[in-house]
């Protein structure tokens, strides 16, 4: 059992009012388009034994269980319950995301209005829904 055969129908399912387009591997299983076009559309990539989901040009994240008790179902399973609740989080403007034209980004996952401290203050914020402004 890959990571794709078991979040792709779960992405079908839970996401299919997002346009998701679904690929297959090497190149993404599945994108998103964006809801701003400064943010740029998602990209999910099965990398075998972990997930990358690439948030336009801003960050991407490393979704992985190095938990070795689980059984290689369990830890497909689990996987594609982490890049899940990311997405259900992303899509409601609960993950800040940060990036600037150095390079650098990054997100804050369960994101409450308050921006943590040690994002450089140069950096454009953003949710899912659009650019962010500093408060």
């Amino acid at each position: 059992m890959t990571i794709s055969e078991v979040l792709i129908p779960e992405l079908r399912d839970r996401f299919r009012n997002q346009g998701l387009q679904i690929g297959s591997s090497p190149d993404p299983i599945a994108v998103f388009p964006p809801a701003h076009p400064s943010i740029g559309e998602i990209s999910i990539m099965d990398e075998g034994g972990e997930v990358l989901v690439y948030i336009g040009n801003i960050t991407h994240s490393h979704f992985n269980t190095y938990d070795e008790t689980l059984t290689p179902e369990q830890k497909v399973e689990a996987v594609s319950a982490m890049v899940i609740n990311f997405l259900e989080d992303l899509f409601k403007d609960r993950v800040l995301l940060w990036g600037s034209a150095k390079g650098r980004g990054g997100s804050f996952h369960q994101f409450k209005g308050v921006v943590p401290d040690d994002i450089p203050k140069e950096e454009k914020l953003f949710v899912w829904s659009g650019p962010l402004s500093r408060s």
